[in-house]
């Protein structure tokens, strides 16, 4: 009987701590001159928000701020000085409900894109050591990069900037194998994402002497809450077993 009840227990517990998948849910953009806002409804189980920046200058830094609870953590930050100039930081265990996120350039301006991904720890979803970037210059059209420690329930979000000079303009960047966001004008931007193990990759279009940079990040999964009631079976179980 007591082996019984120790199988019974173990089989609960195997079967309901697996990690979630992470998911996009949804995004907003901010224009930044210097100081701007979006707003985005933070729902969901294990929610984390993303936020990639395009800054108009070399030398410019970003801060984020959120009307809601939550810990902003900056990620990664990837700059040539004079083309492009990207940040992404990561809000922690964002609290659930309507929230204005504001993006603030140093200097001069940004544009921003927040993503809300759910199934995220809420340790620690956006582990900096994990960030990687890459870069082209000549005539190349793609930059692609893995973050590193992917898991199958995890995701990788991107962001990539082709400038913020007159000759660099226009050359329509974007993200796969999911595109969120695209502007193509001064400091121009992409951002996407990608569920599981896979790169993720930025093109750009429209010159033949592309200079442009990426960041992308890894998302970690939360381990999933038991299914409802299992806590108190295990409970029941643990009971008899200890008479």
């Amino acid at each position: 009987m007591l082996v019984l009840i120790r199988s019974c227990v173990l089989f609960l517990v195997c079967c309901f701590a697996a990690s979630a998948q992470v998911a996009y849910s949804t995004d907003c953009q901010v224009v930044s001159i210097p100081s701007g806002t979006c707003n985005i409804t933070v729902s969901g189980t294990n929610p984390t928000l993303v936020i990639h920046t395009a800054l108009a200058v070399g030398g410019e830094t970003v801060s984020v701020s959120s009307s809601q609870a939550g810990t902003v953590s900056q990620i990664a930050t990837f700059s040539n000085g004079a083309v492009y100039n990207l940040a992404t930081n990561c809000i922690i265990a964002p609290a659930a409900g309507s929230t204005t996120i504001t993006v603030t350039a140093s200097i001069n301006s940004a544009r921003s894109e927040v993503q809300l991904f759910t199934g995220a720890d809420q340790t620690n979803p956006c582990p900096t050591g994990d960030a990687v970037t890459g870069a082209l210059n000549g005539s190349a059209d793609t930059i692609t990069l893995t973050p590193l420690n992917l898991g199958a329930n995890d995701a990788s979000s991107a962001v990539g900037s082709a400038g913020s000079v007159s000759t660099l303009d226009n050359v329509s960047p974007w993200v796969t194998p999911n595109y969120t966001y695209e502007f193509t004008g001064p400091y121009d931007i992409a951002a996407g994402y990608g569920l599981g193990t896979g790169s993720i990759v930025t093109y750009y279009d429209g010159s033949t002497s592309n200079e442009a940079g990426m960041i992308a990040i890894h998302i970690k999964a939360a381990g999933a809450a038991p299914t409802s009631g299992v806590g108190s079976k295990v409970k029941k179980l643990l009971k008899l077993d200890s008479l």
